[in-house]
C-alpha cells in the first residue's frame, strides 16, 4: 500500500510538473509580447488582447511539444532552454531596433539591409544597450530564461512525451491558433491587415511579433512562387483579315520584357555617403528589380493624381 500511494504522489507530482512547464511556457510567449508592446508602439488594448493570447498560447504549446522530442531529460531541458534563449533574444533584438529605427524592420529587410544599418549607428546602440533603460530591458527580456534556469526542477520533468501526449500537444496548438484565426477574422479590419492589407508594422501591433514574422515569412514566400509563375495575361485580339492586315513575323509578335533597373552606381554612393544615407543605399542594393510588363511606360509622360484615404481604429 505504501509503495502504491508513493507511486501515485510521484505521478502526480510529474503530470504536475508537466502542466507546469506547459502553462510556463505559455505564459513565457504572453509576457514578452506585453512587455514588447508596451515599451514601444504602446497599442495593447482589449481589442487586440484575445487575439494575441490565443496564437501566444499556440506558439508556447509548440515550443514545451518541441523540447520533449528526446529520450533523454537532459537533452530535452536544453533544447527548451535554448528556445527561450532565442525567444527572449528575438523580442530583445526588435526592441533595440524599433528603439533605433522607430519602426520594425521587416524579415526581408532586416536580412537584406539590416547589418549594414546596425554599422551605421553601431555607437548609438552600444550607448541604448549599456544605459540604465537598456540593463532594465535586456533582464526584462530575459526574465522567462532566468526563470526556467532557476526552476527547472520544478517545472521541467524533461521526460520524453508519449505518442498521445504528443498528439494532445499539438492538437491544442492547432486549436489555440484556429480559434486565433477565427477571431481575427471575425473583425473586418483585423482580417484586412491579416490577409489583404498586411503590412509588418500593423500585423506586430495587432497580432503580435511571433505572428507578424509568422505572416511575413508567409507573405514573402507567397509573392516569390507568384514571381517564379508570374506570366502576362493573354490579350484578346480579334480575328485578323488576312487582306487588309500585314503580316507581323512571330519574333515581332513575342514581346520580352526586360526589369525595372536604374543605372545607379551604389558602391560609389555608399562611399561618399554619411553613416544615415549609407545604411538606406545598402538596403536598396539589396532589393531585386521588379519584372516590366505590357502596361510599364503606360503614362510616361502623363501627370498623375494619387488619392489616398487613411481609416484610424483607436486601440
Amino acid at each position: 500500500m505504501e509503495n502504491e500511494s508513493r507511486t501515485d504522489i510521484e505521478t502526480e507530482h510529474r503530470y504536475g510538473r508537466r502542466l507546469a512547464g506547459v502553462i510556463f511556457a505559455v505564459a513565457s510567449v504572453i509576457y514578452e509580447e506585453i512587455v514588447l508592446n508596451l515599451s514601444t508602439i504602446h497599442t495593447l488594448s482589449r481589442l487586440c488582447i484575445p487575439q494575441i493570447l490565443l496564437f501566444s498560447a499556440a506558439y508556447g504549446i509548440l515550443i514545451f511539444w518541441a523540447g520533449s522530442l528526446f529520450r533523454s531529460p537532459k537533452t530535452n531541458r536544453i533544447v527548451r532552454g535554448l528556445l527561450y534563449v532565442i525567444l527572449c533574444d528575438l523580442y530583445g533584438v526588435y526592441y533595440f531596433v524599433y528603439r533605433t529605427f522607430k519602426v520594425f524592420y521587416d524579415v526581408n529587410t532586416v536580412f537584406s539591409g539590416g547589418a549594414g544599418a546596425a554599422e551605421g549607428f553601431t555607437e548609438q546602440i552600444i550607448k541604448m544597450t549599456t544605459s540604465p533603460s537598456g540593463i532594465s530591458h535586456i533582464i526584462l527580456f530575459l526574465m522567462p530564461f532566468l526563470l526556467y534556469v532557476l526552476f527547472m526542477r520544478r517545472i521541467d520533468s524533461g521526460e520524453a512525451r508519449t505518442v498521445r501526449e504528443r498528439f494532445a500537444l499539438y492538437a491544442a496548438t492547432l486549436l489555440f491558433a484556429v480559434c486565433g484565426i477565427r477571431y481575427v477574422h471575425g473583425d473586418t479590419l483585423f482580417e484586412r491587415v491579416y490577409a489583404d492589407e498586411y503590412s509588418f508594422q500593423t500585423a506586430v501591433a495587432d497580432f503580435g511579433l511571433m505572428t507578424g514574422l509568422r505572416l511575413d515569412v508567409e507573405h514573402n514566400l507567397r509573392n516569390r512562387n507568384d514571381a517564379a509563375v508570374f506570366n502576362e495575361d493573354p490579350v484578346l485580339e480579334e480575328a485578323a483579315d488576312p487582306e487588309t492586315e500585314p503580316i507581323v513575323s512571330a519574333v515581332e509578335k513575342t514581346a520580352v520584357y526586360g526589369l525595372s533597373r536604374m543605372d545607379i552606381n551604389f558602391d560609389r554612393l555608399i562611399d561618399e555617403g554619411d553613416a544615415v544615407t549609407r545604411q538606406l543605399d545598402e538596403y536598396v542594393r539589396a532589393q531585386k528589380p521588379s519584372k516590366q510588363n505590357a502596361y510599364t511606360g503606360m503614362f510616361e509622360g502623363k501627370n498623375l493624381i494619387f488619392g489616398g484615404s487613411v481609416l484610424c481604429r483607436g486601440h
